[in-house]
């Protein structure tokens, strides 16, 4: 613990950001927070608009092991700010000729594995029964650690289960090994959409997803995603963080490859440590001289960028009769649209899509007899997302979903509001327009990622989903937790 207060300035109110300010303010440091916009969360914030309470970013909560596992570091729990809900069915899945709603855990699934391909139930319990290994491997011994050098990757038990099951191949390679049917094999590589990446180039390490999906189950708080960024709010509130808001930094100004203050708008402050957890490109090439830059520019341009995704808000004055919580509709242009994100760098034509009606769970959501809508469409990042294009997306995937529910719902449409690209760069200074930021390629995983550690300057640090472990709101949490640590000179 620090001799005396200590002064820390996190750049950005995100998750990773108020997780970082609890944990650096419980060791002593002297933190505050400044953030650009109005509200904190970054992307798990809020839009509210008559009556309607609008998730603008991830509508999944999974892997709830590691926020209490959070929140007990400080005698806590999430049940001390909001409640939850497991939800069963997890999610339904839509084909062109039928839809599969996905129930929670593996068992009440048999049948349907079963259906769908010979023995489907025994491969797909196989499959678990690896990705429950997996999950409890990399939770247990490569997640929680700052990687400094490829050696901190040489450990002979990661060696030998790399060698035993194949796991320098891709996500689809693993399961395409054992499951030929295309439904069955779709149902299993969804989740390679909470890593920025594709089942093609996505390391079959990640295959833990299918234990986060089946074995952990999908979680809802009640009242909406934004209620896990203000219990983290709340207790940075309590650990004595300072916040301010409508803060934006314009620069970092270093003397000595030393941070010595911090240029907002609003005027400078003075910090002895900074550490990052807005968008980690943007701070690099934008709040740092070019001599300072630990990745430059040209750096970033040899990089693989998750998606950006197209988000349609949307109040529905009506309720709808044949969806869930969760619906993903799964295109027969499949690997087409992985294309268009992956390659070719185009709009996609026939998409896959997924839809969240929270207020099919929670009343609070949307006013009584009303359907609150999040519809969100992969796309590749750094495309030109004019109106035009916006508006035509919106119609061809709303009348799509409309015709495989069998009722309208544009003619139901109350509040409309669409993001894409270009709100991601102007609320987050997103690269490209990435929803995701890096993906979860093989080189660009744990040590190949961007370091905690500005290899430039002295006292600046860095934390989120560019850093290890990577994307989603349960790393970056952990994320969190490792630059904690080596901030305040506890790490291992």
């Amino acid at each position: 613990m620090p001799k005396s207060p200590t002064t820390i300035i996190i750049i950005g109110a995100g998750l990773s950001g108020l997780a970082s300010a609890s944990l650096l303010a419980r060791q002593g440091f002297d933190v505050t927070v400044l953030e650009k916009n109005d509200q904190i969360g970054g992307r798990v914030s809020v839009w509210k608009q008559d009556g309607f309470v609008f998730d603008l970013g991830p509508s999944w909560y999974m892997m709830t092991d590691v926020f209490e596992q959070f929140f007990a570091q400080f005698g806590q729990s999430t049940k001390d700010y909001f409640t939850t809900k497991r939800l069963d069915p997890s999610y339904r899945v839509w084909f062109e000729d039928e839809h599969i709603d996905v129930q929670a855990g593996f068992e009440p699934n048999r049948a349907v594995f079963d259906r769908l391909e010979p023995k489907g139930a025994v491969k797909v319990k196989k499959y678990l029964q690896l990705s429950h290994y997996l999950y409890d491997k990399v939770m247990g011994e490569l997640l929680m650690k700052e990687y400094r050098s490829v050696i901190d990757l040489i450990q002979p038990g990661l060696i030998v289960d790399t060698l035993k099951h194949g796991l320098l191949r891709s996500y689809d390679a693993l399961i395409k090994a054992d499951i030929r049917n295309p439904k069955l094999q779709r149902m299993l590589l969804w989740p390679t959409v909470f890593l920025g990446g594709t089942p093609k180039l996505t390391p079959a390490l990640y295959a833990m997803m299918g234990h986060i999906d089946y074995n952990l189950g999908t979680h809802y708080p009640m009242g909406g995603m934004g209620k896990i960024s203000t219990a983290l709010y709340q207790l940075a509130l309590s650990q004595g963080v300072k916040f301010k808001l409508n803060h934006e930094v314009t620069r970092l100004n270093v003397d000595h490859d030393q941070i010595t203050s911090v240029t907002t708008a609003n005027g400078e402050f003075t910090a002895d440590m900074v550490l990052g957890s807005a968008e980690y490109h943007h701070i690099e090439t934008e709040l740092l001289d070019r001599t300072h830059q630990s990745y430059p520019q040209s750096w970033w341009n040899k990089q693989k960028i998750g998606p950006a995704t197209v988000l349609f808000y949307l109040g529905v004055n009506k309720k709808l009769r044949n969806i869930r919580h969760h619906n993903y509709f799964f295109s027969p242009a499949w690997d087409e649209h992985f294309v268009t994100i992956e390659q070719t760098k185009t709009w996609p034509t026939n998409p896959s899509y997924y839809v969240c009606a929270g207020s099919v769970t929670d009343p609070a959501v949307a006013p009584k007899g009303c359907e609150n809508l999040f519809v969100l469409v992969p796309v590749a990042a750094g495309l030109d997302d004019s109106d035009a294009i916006r508006e035509k997306l919106y119609n061809d995937v709303l009348g799509h979903f409309e015709n495989i529910i069998g009722e309208p719902i544009r003619p139901h449409v109350t509040v409309k509001r669409i993001a894409s690209h270009r709100d991601q760069i102007s609320l987050y200074h997103s690269y490209l327009g990435s929803a995701l930021g890096l993906s979860h390629s093989l080189w660009q995983t744990a040590i190949f990622r961007p370091s905690h550690r500005s290899r430039k300057v002295k006292n600046l640090f860095y934390t989120g989903h560019d850093t290890h472990p990577g994307i989603g709101m349960p790393m970056v949490l952990i994320s969190a937790q490792i630059v904690a640590k080596i901030m305040g000179g506890q790490h291992e």
